[in-house]
């Protein structure tokens, strides 16, 4: 579905060339991606200071209001998963963050970066989702581990293992639901349609009871080496944080 013909986020655009004259998706999307660049991360908070960041930070702030007032929602779930992104909206005094910061053990990481699969929306020819190979998944996975120091680590900031979350999920919850102060049923979680626009494309449409499981996936995708290289590095990595 077009985003323009989803009720919610047209009128959030509606909403946001109506405020900015001048605002421009197309052109705003760049921005958005040039400020999740690490040089431009390192520069923060100072560089919210300038006319350029200014200018992003108030479309940003008027972005999530307008979310919020068109789903009449207290609580807007941000799936993005960006650090610099995160960041960058704790340094909003508009808005109460809570970040819960999930990390999946490195080796999972790779195996799963390295997987074969079909896209299911070309269903006429064999396009499969990108891969990435081993250079990049240690300089992304390790660039995530060393953003997310910068994050004030109090009462707003959740860290949790992937790998713990799936052994105790009721336990894991029931931390997130206390840390986020939201009402939440969690004997009873359903996979519901939203309003997400990113993410696996598998998962769209998706509904029904979700499932946790405590098997470990098998890292077929990896070689005995990569298996040893990626276990030591995560070792390693444990010294720098969070």
């Amino acid at each position: 579905m077009p985003i323009n013909d989803c009720k919610l986020w047209g009128a959030v655009h509606q909403k946001l060339t109506d405020e900015f004259p001048d605002y421009d998706p197309v052109n705003f999307q760049k921005e958005v991606q040039d400020f999740q660049r690490y040089k431009n991360f390192k520069q923060l908070p100072g560089s919210l200071g300038s006319e350029r960041w200014t200018r992003f930070s108030e479309i940003v702030s008027a972005f999530y209001r307008a979310i919020a007032h068109f789903s009449e929602k207290n609580t807007i779930i941000d799936s993005s998963k960006s650090i610099p992104w995160a960041r960058l909206l704790q340094l909003n005094d508009q808005f109460d963050v809570r970040v819960i910061h999930l990390e999946r053990q490195l080796s999972q990481v790779a195996n799963s970066w390295k997987k074969r699969i079909l896209l299911p929306e070309y269903s006429n020819s064999e396009v499969y989702m990108p891969t990435k190979s081993n250079a990049l998944i240690l300089k992304s996975w390790l660039k995530v581990k060393i953003m997310a120091r910068s994050l004030p680590k109090g009462g707003a900031y959740l860290f949790l293992r992937y790998e713990k979350f799936l052994k105790h999920p009721k336990q894991s919850i029931e931390r997130m639901v206390k840390f986020t102060e939201i009402e939440l049923d969690i004997d009873d979680l359903t996979y519901q349609l939203n309003h997400a626009i990113g993410g696996n494309p598998m998962r769209h449409g998706a509904q029904g009871t979700i499932e946790f499981t405590t098997e470990s996936a098998a890292d077929h995708n990896l070689s005995y080496l990569e298996r040893i290289g990626f276990s030591v590095v995560h070792k390693l990595a444990s010294f720098v944080g969070p």
